[in-house]
């Protein structure tokens, strides 16, 4: 199950891109402006890895929600 808009996808949600997982850094969501007043012409959106390297995805289709479990011990 991919994301149906840019608008859901969430900060902090680990995706899978490209084979990849990835937590989600920053979503810029196309016409949305942001606190400092950057207003994006686009849809993008930045990833993290677990050892810190950043990655840019323009295409939210391609992001794919890994569903992680939780488990009280």
């Amino acid at each position: 199950m991919n994301y149906n808009s840019a608008d859901s996808i969430g900060i902090g949600d680990h995706v899978n891109y490209k084979g990849t997982e990835y937590c989600v850094l920053i979503n810029y969501v196309k016409g949305d402006t942001d606190r400092t007043g950057y207003t994006s012409p686009d849809n993008w959106t930045v990833l993290i890895d677990d050892d810190g390297n950043r990655t840019t995805c323009y295409d939210y289709r391609q992001l794919v929600p890994v569903h992680k479990l939780v488990q009280d011990i």
